[in-house]
């Protein structure tokens, strides 16, 4: 008995959440609250964008948890490089000049310049996340390209960054191979697979976005 009143209950809010009427006032309803909250939104949001709202959903969860996932690897990435640049430099306590460079292969890596060269990058893949970032929020589809762009320049930088520390480290003696060269090695090498998956995911984001802008201008006629 008390299973076919759960039953009959359970059909009954079924019907009324799928009877026409209630879905006409729960789209307005939501409207109201998207207009409300983003009132200086490029894109009003109208009652047959909603409508669209199902074929978009799926996809809009896997693409942008994908680029979420992306934006927290570079941020990682970063944090671990200044961390280590900041330890390499307060152990040698000193910031470098021309005149200390020495023309060996080894130094290419070794020397305060290399440390500088890779923080100057994190400043670029900062900037990158922050892109992204707006892109997620806007559905911006041009930003999401110029992340795409990015991606092959992070992934062409940490191969050959990865060849040559991994090469200048290991000419000289196994001395070198200390915890900060070590975990150095390891933030290129990593980089390498994650960049190259980070190009998937930003594309296919990118081609999900112009899908949702293909579906917009549909509900808009």
């Amino acid at each position: 008995m008390k299973r076919c009143l759960c039953h009959k209950k359970n059909r009954a809010s079924k019907s009324l959440l799928s009877s026409p009427k209630n879905l006409e006032m729960s789209n307005k309803l939501i409207l109201l609250i998207l207009n409300a909250f983003f009132p200086t939104s490029y894109c009003r949001i109208r009652p047959r964008h909603l409508e669209m709202e199902p074929l978009c959903c799926i996809s809009s969860c896997l693409v942008r948890g994908g680029c979420t996932a992306i934006i927290c690897f570079e941020v990682a990435y970063v944090i671990t490089t200044v961390l280590l640049i900041a330890i390499r430099i307060h152990r040698e306590r000193r910031f470098w000049t021309p005149n200390d460079f020495s023309a060996s292969f080894s130094a290419i890596v070794t020397h305060h310049f290399f440390l500088y060269v890779i923080g100057a990058f994190d400043v670029i893949t900062l900037t990158m996340v922050t892109v992204l970032s707006q892109a997620l929020i806007k559905f911006d589809k041009q930003l999401v390209r110029l992340h795409w762009y990015f991606d092959f320049v992070s992934l062409i930088f940490n191969t050959i960054t990865f060849i040559v520390y991994l090469v200048a480290v290991s000419i000289e003696s196994s001395e070198n191979w200390d915890i900060i060269n070590i975990a150095f090695t390891l933030c290129f090498a990593i980089q390498i697979p994650l960049q190259l998956w980070a190009i998937t995911v930003v594309r296919s984001c990118y081609d999900f976005f112009n899908l949702l802008h293909v579906f917009i201008q549909l509900a808009e006629k």
